[in-house]
């Protein structure tokens, strides 16, 4: 391949320079290719180190052996694995530390068996013909999960449209932030909201340093007011980290009640802190207030196909 080893090894380098990490597919039903004299799980092992790739993807696998995990790990250079698909058995989210995600979707979010084992295992949900993604976004927010945002599908051009596009920015702008907080042993998805239509997950952060709440709104109306309520401790601070805005509760009782707008399949997420806010996390507040200036409804969810 043009350019292997070196210049593959310095175009991770620069992924890596800006926290991007780097995997390439694996095609086990690749009968055409040159045959490297060792299994593959071999000579994957010694490619990736020698390049410093991190992972791959296992097209069509459900099941990936722990051979590929251990020679890589043997070596020092341990990698992580992506099965396609993830009716793998329980003991492979060892070394399976990724996968996709074909879920169906129900009004009511399902929750993903393999993180709620494993909060540190990573689903990217993957709807690759959809034309309207507002299920599979709405799924791995409320999950904080991922998303596979493709639309080259094999040379054939399907566009995510304007909508779920800003959407995925939202969205990803967020789990991308919280990420150290979505792996938490502590996750509660279906915490309590107080509308129909909304949908919560909590997440309590391991180092106790805050929560954080994401929402899924699967009605078509939008919600207004009172839609969280949390028990009150003194000295919490609330953000609609959506908007990019404080949040001044109301109290009930013993209890905190949030008031933000959700809209019509929509999303929202809300951050509670006893830390005064840093640098890092103001600038974060800032872009979400940036972004989130128009509603969704304000982009165009019209699906077009590529003219030939």
């Amino acid at each position: 391949m043009p350019g292997f080893p070196d210049q593959f090894a310095n175009m991770i380098q620069q992924f890596h320079q800006n926290n991007v990490r780097v995997y390439f597919p694996y095609n086990p039903w690749d009968q055409g290719t040159r045959e490297e004299g060792v299994p593959d799980y071999q000579s994957i092992a010694q490619l990736w180190k020698l390049v410093g790739a991190d992972g791959f993807n296992g097209d069509t696998m459900s099941n990936i052996p722990e051979s590929f995990f251990d020679a890589s790990y043997n070596i020092g250079h341990p990698i992580a694995l992506e099965a396609e698909n993830l009716a793998a058995p329980v003991p492979n989210l060892n070394w399976q530390v990724i996968g996709w995600g074909y879920w169906d979707y129900p009004e009511i979010p399902c929750v993903s068996t393999f993180k709620w084992l494993i909060p540190k295992h990573v689903t990217n949900v993957c709807n690759r013909w959809a034309t309207d993604h507002t299920n599979d976004l709405q799924y791995a927010f409320f999950n904080g999960v991922g998303f596979e945002s493709w639309e080259n599908v094999w040379g054939i051009w399907n566009q995510i449209v304007p909508r779920d596009a800003e959407a995925l920015r939202r969205v990803a702008t967020i789990l991308r932030f919280f990420g150290n907080v979505l792996v938490t042993p502590y996750w509660e998805p279906h915490t309590p909201t107080l509308q129909d239509g909304a949908y919560a997950s909590k997440f309590p952060s391991e180092t106790n340093n805050g929560t954080l709440w994401t929402l899924v709104n699967r009605s078509n109306k939008n919600l207004t007011g009172p839609q969280l309520e949390v028990l009150h401790v003194d000295g919490l601070n609330y953000y609609d980290v959506y908007h990019g805005v404080k949040l001044n509760p109301t109290r009930s009782g013993t209890n905190d009640v949030l008031s933000f707008f959700l809209e019509a399949n929509g999303y929202g997420a809300v951050w509670a802190t006893q830390f005064s806010p840093d640098s890092n996390f103001l600038q974060f507040l800032s872009r979400m207030n940036s972004i989130s200036t128009h509603p969704l409804e304000y982009y165009s969810n019209v699906w077009n196909f590529l003219p030939q």
